[in-house]
This record gives C-alpha cells, structure tokens and sequence, in this order.
C-alpha cells in the first residue's frame, strides 16, 4: 500500500534526480568545451603589444615648431617638393603672430629655421597652413590618412612639439567616429 507507493515516489524522484543531474553534467561539460574552444581562439589570436617606434620615429621628421614671435606651437609638412614645402598648423597659433608683420619662422626638427608666409587660415577649423622656401631640399611630409577608414579601437598617436618644449607623443584610441 503506502509504504510501497512511498517507495515507488522516492525511487521515481531518485530517478528524475538522476536524469537531471547528468542533464546538467552534460551541459557543464559542452560549456567546458565551448570555453575552451573560445580560449583556445583567444590564445590564437595575434593581440601581442606592438612596437610603434619605427613608424613614430619617422613621422617626427615632419613635425615642426611655428614660432610667431609672441608664442610657439607646433605643425607638421603636409607636402614637399623641391625647394618648398607646405606645413599645417593651428589656426590660433598663427593668430598670435603680430598683425602688423605675421612673421612665423619654422623650425625642424633637425633644428633648421625657415620664414614662413602664411597661405591660409580658418579659425572655424583651427587650421592654419604656410609655406616655406627649401632651397635644394625637400622635406619629410606626413600625409593625411582617410578618416572613413577608421574603426572604434583603432590605435592613434598625437606628435608634437606643444610651447617649443621637445617632442611629445601621445597614444589612444579611436573611442567613437562621426
């Protein structure tokens, strides 16, 4: 009667017991797998620190200080040629530059001193270009990059020569586009 319908329940819950229990056995092991399946990709994949030098080393050879006599910042060449070369900079750097004569001497890095004549400004944009005369030389220039081209997490550096002070290099990351 009782005592074997109590038996034929605890022996059925035992049973589902068990059911359950190797249910779970079973879905820890495939999530084992899983997890060490996605382990394994991470391990495989190339996130190894690089080693930016070689590549800020040369950039740096287009980096210049803009001196306007009443501050400095800096700038670098966007296109050289024989003898001239075009260098972008602040809009409100070249704004400190006296009004009456907007001298602006630029200075390379290898330390050499040119006047340079304002082209153009913006000061919507903070942008400024000038031109130096290089005679017999052309400069390293440092192309613009294609900004469609740029994806969250991308790796950027920030170069410049801020107040005349030295070199700076800065590292971030793309953290949002548009």
């Amino acid at each position: 009667g009782v005592t074997g319908r109590l038996t034929y329940l605890e022996t059925r819950q035992q049973e589902t017991l068990g059911d359950i229990t190797k249910q779970l056995q079973s879905i820890q092991k495939l999530n084992g797998e899983k997890i060490t399946l996605l382990e394994d990709e991470l391990q495989s994949i190339n996130v190894k620190a690089e080693n930016y030098a070689p590549i800020i080393q040369k950039a740096l050879l287009s980096v210049v200080t803009i001196d306007t006599l009443r501050g400095k910042g800096s700038g670098f060449v966007v296109k050289s040629e024989l003898g001239k070369a075009f260098i972008a900079t602040s809009n409100h750097v070249i704004e400190q530059a006296p009004d009456e004569t907007k001298v602006v001497i630029v200075r390379t890095n290898q330390q050499k001193k040119y006047e340079a004549q304002i082209v153009g400004m913006n000061s919507v944009y903070d942008i400024a270009l000038v031109v130096i005369e290089t005679p017999g030389e052309t400069l390293s220039a440092l192309p613009f990059g294609d900004s469609n081209t740029m994806k969250v997490g991308d790796t950027v550096f920030a170069l410049g020569n801020p107040g005349g002070f030295g070199v700076s290099v800065t590292e971030g990351i793309i953290s949002a586009t548009n």
